[in-house]
């Protein structure tokens, strides 16, 4: 299923929400750990740690 972009807001401590609905379409599961980062060009990235880890053992970018 593809989704319609949904708007999100970074509060004032920083966090942001995402729904349940893109988390369980994505395979997240509640309380997973994730590595966000970005290349500072405005897109923010979130991977599975464990995914994140491998790729970098494998000499891959993230």
């Amino acid at each position: 299923m593809i989704r319609e972009p949904a708007v999100v807001v970074v509060r004032a401590d920083g966090t942001v929400e995402l729904s349940v609905g893109l988390m369980a379409e994505a395979g997240i599961d509640i309380g997973e750990r994730l590595l966000d980062f970005s290349s500072g060009d405005g897109v923010i990235t979130l991977r599975r740690v464990e995914a994140a880890a491998g790729d970098l053992l494998d000499g891959l970018r993230l």
